[in-house]
């Protein structure tokens, strides 16, 4: 981590008490004791900073320079990355997501590729976050709910940071909503990080397990599942197909809520070799719980025993923009529906379950068959 040393004393004094304070009590940091009219000592693990009250005494530039120096230290930050926080924590909660080159981990760029590859990451990790928010399952679709989407479509790409190769997400903090009663109820915003962050915890406590242990187990993965592990949180961990860079998920919480005792204010860091178990849990949730799809395309095999009430059709299709061939196995009624559709060159469309049937596919339980005709295409 390069850490930049702020030497501007300008930039100090137009950082006000008042946000200082609410930016640390959100954050993990704690009253220790308080020097009446004159500062507050606040502590976070080993580290104390000490917060003048007002901004009109004569060394408040100074004191606040070694405040934020001191924050800096304690959490791994540059100062400039603690600057930036107080201006943005107002907005909404800040989600850093981060990697590096392990062969050079003093290079602060990494490959395009893997640069798109970690927004997508950060991405996934969040949408699956806010999905656990609603539910707690082992798998979810891959396309969002109403709630998820709007969440997702409301984060923010703030600008990026020096140190390790940083993606900074802001989810904007909603008013909060009335419960009914004298409680309010967290807006989601605020619910779906506090619900990415439990659940990564719990992910690599699993995982770590599983890496001292030397083999992978499957039933401690499902069991983290009420902590909001899930396929696509896995997913969202996993680096590539055959390489795992390290990953590192952090959230800075901002105050424009009211205080909340216990928010995780810990990094969560995610070694190389534990990303191998991750990798095996993500393909075993979803083997055991295959998500439905629609599959569309030209019907090319048909086949059909004489008197037998049921027949086979071949649909050549387009998955992940390749092209594939998944077997359907219908009713009579729509097998000669199948089977009109390919005299007149239309599509057809089905809903199932996919699954990996020797070179090609094979889709279960399907429902929901019918011809999309050529006409409906244009």
């Amino acid at each position: 981590m390069v850490r930049v040393t702020i030497t501007d004393s300008q930039v100090f004094s137009s950082i006000k008490p008042e946000a200082l304070t609410r930016y640390l009590g959100v954050n993990g940091w704690h009253e220790a004791r308080r020097v009446e009219g004159e500062l507050v000592v606040l502590r976070k693990a080993n580290h104390l900073v000490w917060l003048p009250i007002s901004d009109q005494f004569s060394d408040y530039e100074s004191m606040v320079a070694r405040l934020v120096k001191t924050v800096a230290e304690s959490e791994d930050k540059s100062e400039l990355q603690i600057l930036d926080d107080l201006q943005t924590v107002a907005i909404g909660d800040i989600i850093r997501v981060g990697t590096f080159n392990p062969l050079d981990a003093h290079d602060h760029t990494i490959a395009l590729a893997d640069g798109l590859h970690l927004l997508s990451q950060a991405k996934t990790m969040a949408s699956a976050a806010a999905f656990s928010v609603i539910d707690k399952r082992p798998v979810y679709p891959r396309k969002p709910v109403s709630q998820v989407s709007q969440f997702i479509h409301n984060l923010k790409l703030a600008q990026t940071e020096r140190g390790s190769f940083l993606v900074r997400l802001i989810a904007p903090v909603e008013p909060l909503e009335p419960s009914g009663g004298l409680d309010t109820k967290l807006p989601f915003s605020r619910q779906a990080v506090i619900q990415l962050m439990t659940g990564l915890k719990a992910l690599k406590e699993v995982a770590e397990d599983n890496n001292k242990r030397g083999k992978f187990i499957f039933p401690s993965f499902m069991e983290a599942v009420n902590e909001g592990v899930s396929a696509n949180l896995c997913e969202g961990v996993i680096s590539g197909k055959d390489k795992s860079r390290p990953i590192n998920v952090g959230v800075t919480w901002s105050y424009a809520l009211p205080q909340q005792t216990n928010l995780p204010t810990s990094h969560i860091f995610f070694e190389p070799d534990i990303v191998q178990f991750i990798r095996k849990a993500a393909k075993e949730f979803r083997a055991r719980n295959p998500e439905p799809v629609d599959i569309q395309g030209w019907t090319n095999v048909l086949e059909r025993e004489k008197q037998s009430k049921t027949g086979s059709i071949k649909i050549l299709s387009i998955s992940n923009g390749k092209r594939v061939t998944v077997r359907v196995q219908l009713d009579l009624e729509d097998y000669n529906r199948a089977f009109e559709a390919q005299k007149k060159g239309d599509f057809v469309s089905v809903q199932g379950v996919l699954v990996k049937e020797g070179l090609g596919y094979r889709l279960n339980n399907p429902t929901n068959f019918h011809v999309i005709e050529q006409s409906e295409l244009l």
